[in-house]
């Protein structure tokens, strides 16, 4: 609380007890205070008794004075902006050349120096001293005229700010604040007092739509301002007050930005009404439906609370409508409530049904992981995958390659290829991005489950593994990429009834991707042929399928490219597979 508001509030308390005090208890009183005053301030303290004596409203005189002074002040500064300077609020900006010729400064972080030659920042100064001034002698409504004037203000730049780096030709009051041209902690207190004069000045609709606005500065600015702060200013009344959050609260719910969903977090803090936040946030479900995710992510802090935010999950789930968004969030963070107590049936349906709703493989991925039995609902991602299968065919044949990465996921492996071309020389040099290369790569690691002796194929699965199995989950946490890795690769199975066709089908595509990398004239490729032949090599040794020699020797009888030394790689590892 800054010192003016702690005075008022000191003020106030001092006011409330000695409008019901007795007078000869008063007058014991300041006897006492005279006698503790100290000897260098007596003359003083008598002065002030006498003033206040002889004032027949028993204002003192120099409190009267002042007040004039102020007021005097403030019809300045409002003529000066009327009259005299509305064609001159302008600021020049000239380069920071010392600064910004520093070699650690980027272009990004370029600064420029304002000249005041107008006499524009001493003005705003002047102000919002004036300002300051009537507030700490509670005299808000002389500020009203001025204050309206101050927030709404443009002043005009021109020079280094807008010519060299672009910027926009006026700035606002906030805007000075960034600029390190009006001392923020000012101009905060400034925005706390037009809240309040804002706060007392408009009825209804308007008070809301007015205090919101004022909020929305705050935030662009990065300036603290809060409904609480209306409470310590003198003229408070806490059943007006009272009246005010609530139909605050209600124009707040059809507002859905995080910044509405903040104060109406704060607002209900402050109401003393029965209406919680979870009332507000069920029957504003459907229209603002970031109220209940953000109520049900805040209670995952709030252990004790669970089986409470458990209900209330599962009945947000229940009633929100399924074309929302949210209605995901909504389930993935109740499932979250429901492994935390244990009721892992609950949460594994509820993962069913984000998967089943929509099937991406993001969602497929969660669901495996954070399933109790990685296999519960093999039989219903079956029927699902192949109903939505069918609705994914066009009239082109095609299929959308993102969605049968999740085939291959599954393990329906001659599925994916059979609708998914397999590498071509176009792919490249985009060839580690695509779905094809994803294809291969992920076939290998199922099939050969891709152990530890596998150096050369895990470190060339690296990028396909960092980038398929990102599934995070911002709204609880994020799955680390190895663990959901794992758990898929553990306990996935390749559908396929002809195995050695399979096999044989990754190594051509590979071999003559390969292949069409030495022949093709596409410059400055990264692409390691080696790496890949080696990582081939791994995979058929694994597997020690050594026939396999004679029919990629002879199916890749490549011009001016010795067959022999596009395979001796892979032949390597199938010889020493031989050997064990």
């Amino acid at each position: 609380m800054n010192q003016a508001n702690s005075l008022t509030r000191f003020l106030e308390s001092v006011d409330k007890i000695t409008k019901n005090c007795q007078k000869d208890k008063l007058v014991n009183f300041i006897h006492e205070l005279a006698r503790l005053c100290p000897k260098q301030d007596q003359q003083e303290f008598f002065n002030l008794l006498k003033g206040s004596s002889d004032s027949a409203d028993g204002v003192l005189v120099s409190d009267k004075k002042y007040i004039q002074k102020l007021q005097d002040n403030l019809l300045d500064c409002v003529d000066f902006y009327n009259n005299e300077l509305d064609a001159q609020l302008n600021l020049e900006t000239r380069e920071n050349y010392d600064y910004n010729h520093n070699e650690e400064i980027s272009k990004s972080n370029l600064e420029a120096i304002f000249v005041d030659s107008s006499g524009t920042l001493k003005w705003i100064r002047d102000s919002l001293n004036a300002v300051d001034e009537c507030f700490n002698f509670g005299q808000y409504y002389k500020a009203f005229e001025l204050c309206e004037l101050l927030s709404s203000v443009k002043i005009s730049l021109n020079g280094y700010l807008v010519d060299d780096l672009g910027y926009d030709d006026t700035i606002s009051l906030w805007s000075l604040a960034t600029y390190y041209q009006i001392d923020a902690v000012v101009l905060e207190r400034f925005l706390n007092q037009c809240l309040y004069i804002t706060y007392k000045s408009y009825k209804d609709e308007e008070r809301f739509r007015q205090v919101f606005r004022l909020f929305e500065l705050s935030n662009t600015s990065d300036l603290k301002l809060s409904l609480e702060g209306l409470k310590t200013y003198d003229g408070f009344d806490a059943d007006e007050f009272e009246m005010f959050l609530s139909g605050f609260i209600n124009y707040l719910s059809t507002i859905d930005t995080y910044l509405s969903r903040r104060i109406i977090d704060e607002a209900v803090v402050l109401t003393r009404k029965s209406d919680s936040v979870f009332e507000i946030a069920r029957k504003k479900l459907n229209s603002n439906p970031n109220l209940m995710v953000d109520l049900l992510r805040k209670g995952l802090n709030k252990p004790d609370d669970y089986v409470h935010m458990l209900k209330v999950g599962i009945d947000a789930y229940n009633n929100i409508d399924k074309a929302l968004r949210e209605k995901i969030d909504i389930a993935v963070l109740t499932s979250e409530y429901a492994k935390t107590l244990e009721k892992y049936d609950l949460s594994d349906e509820l993962y069913y049904r984000i998967f089943k709703s929509r099937p991406t493989v993001r969602n497929y991925l969660k669901l495996r992981y954070n399933c109790s039995d990685f296999h519960k609902y093999d039989e219903e991602i079956a029927q699902a995958f192949d109903k939505a299968m069918a609705k994914k065919l066009n009239s082109t044949g095609h299929v959308d390659e993102n969605f049968m990465l999740i085939a291959l996921l599954d393990g329906r492996a001659e599925l994916f290829f059979d609708n998914v071309k397999g590498l071509e020389v176009t792919d490249l040099p985009n060839y580690q991005s695509s779905i094809q290369y994803y294809g291969l790569i992920i076939c290998m690691l199922m099939l050969t489950k891709a152990t530890r002796d596998l150096p050369r194929l895990n470190a060339l699965a690296e990028e396909v593994i960092s980038n398929v199995f990102n599934a995070k989950v911002s709204l609880v946490k994020d799955i680390p990429v190895a663990d959901l890795y794992n758990k898929w690769l553990d306990n996935i199975t390749v559908k396929t009834d002809n195995l050695e066709k399979l096999v044989l089908y990754v190594a051509e595509k590979l071999e003559k991707f390969c292949a069409q990398v030495l022949e093709s004239n596409i410059r400055n490729l990264n692409v390691d042929v080696d790496i890949i032949q080696d990582a081939q090599a791994e995979f058929l040794s694994e597997l020690n399928l050594s026939r396999l020699k004679a029919v990629l020797a002879e199916k890749y009888p490549i011009k001016q490219i010795d067959p022999q030394a596009l395979i001796s790689a892979a032949m390597a590892g199938v010889a020493a597979g031989m050997r064990h």
